[in-house]
């Protein structure tokens, strides 16, 4: 998969820019707060239909603008495709693709995949359950992109099962309404763990393969899903089909039902579940070092890259987000081995005499000042 070239108009600090990419490397240079991670992030826009690091779009227009665009042309596969992404402020977003208008924004997963590693993905290790979900939904979105509207339908059935359950505190006679959210909240939610538990193996097979070439030593990294519905997951034999799913789901669901009323929220379900990592019998997130800690969250990003490739034919883009000074010589010279000759890549440094000649003659360099492009 490529980025073949990318336009901007008011995106953030950038009044117009136009850029032909390298398919391989690309090198994105320049002081701090010039619009370099503004471009990375706009790449991103492109694959997931929102940004990276604001939910706002209004956030993303230029200052004194009235709208952002975004185009694109991109290689998927054999297949070249043009992407176009426009916000105007106090209307909603819309996307094109070839030239026609889509209904949803979410249309655009799966159709061009970009995988980023920022230095705020520190935090998928040692953070909260809700950033390991997000990681672990929007690669399973980009494989199936069915199963987004199963996690938009499951959280819509939260929302409102949780209203039910707070007026259940004052009154019993919407039992009978409860039944039918608890039915749809277990068959949306059985669809969601089937398909996290299935990518699950691949997940954690390159994740502690792609650990133990980063970290060089004998420490294993483990990746394990912690379920609120009871699924006896340690037992390697258990069938993880949607039905058994929904038959624990279901069971657990009667049991703890007088705990929820008097809570008044839904206490179990894929929505409260979470990814562990382990570094031989120690969880990192209480445990591991910095260092330790950012090994794991590069290795959860190279196992998605591969899961990606994998299962489509076809390398996502990487994106590179101001993360490579924060490594060491070694891990550096292990990331460009293992993906410089395979993976186009966007990098954004404020100096780059770190790298070698070697990967320096590969790449395209391009200096970043005040929202203008420099090709170098």
């Amino acid at each position: 998969m490529l980025l073949k070239t990318i336009l901007l108009n008011n995106y953030r600090n950038y009044t117009k820019a136009n850029l032909l990419c390298s398919p391989t490397l690309n090198i994105i240079w320049g002081n701090n707060a010039q619009g370099k991670s503004n471009l990375l992030e706009a790449i991103y826009l492109l694959s997931t239909g929102q940004a990276y690091r604001t939910n706002h779009d209004q956030e993303l227009v230029r200052w004194g603008a009235s709208y952002y665009l975004i185009k694109s042309e991109i290689q998927n596969n054999e297949r070249t495709l043009d992407i176009e992404l426009m916000y105007q402020i106090d209307q909603k977003k819309s996307l094109k693709i070839d030239g026609y208008k889509r209904s949803r924004i979410s249309d655009v997963l799966g159709v061009f995949n970009v995988v980023l590693f920022s230095p705020d993905d520190l935090y998928l290790v040692k953070g909260g359950p809700t950033r390991r979900r997000r990681y672990l939904d929007l690669t399973i979105c980009r494989l199936n992109p069915s199963y987004y509207y199963y996690l938009q339908q499951y959280q819509k059935t939260v929302e409102q099962r949780n209203q039910l359950l707070r007026s259940l505190a004052i009154t019993t006679s919407s039992l009978a309404t409860l039944e039918v959210w608890d039915q749809q909240l277990v068959i949306l939610g059985a669809k969601i763990l089937g398909r996290r538990l299935q990518i699950l193996p691949k997940l954690t097979k390159l994740s502690s393969y792609f650990y133990r070439k980063i970290a060089s030593n004998t420490e294993q990294l483990f990746v394990r899903y912690q379920s609120t519905v009871n699924l006896p997951l340690e037992n390697q034999e258990i069938d993880c089909s949607e039905s058994t799913i929904a038959r624990y789901f279901s069971d657990h669901l009667k049991h703890i039902r007088k705990e929820e009323r008097k809570r008044g929220v839904t206490l179990i379900g894929p929505h409260r579940d979470d990814l562990v990592l382990y570094l031989d019998q120690h969880e990192m997130r209480n445990f591991g070092s910095q260092g330790q800690q950012r090994s794991a969250a590069l290795s959860l990003k190279l196992a998605e890259l591969e899961i990606l490739a994998n299962e489509q034919g076809d390398y996502p883009v990487l994106l590179l987000d101001d993360v490579l000074s924060e490594l060491d010589s070694s891990r550096r010279e292990f990331l460009f081995t293992q993906l410089l000759n395979k993976v186009q890549t966007f990098l954004t440094t404020t100096q780059y005499t770190y790298l070698n000649a070697e990967i320096l003659k590969k790449a395209s360099l391009i200096e970043v000042k005040n929202g203008v492009l420099w090709p170098t």
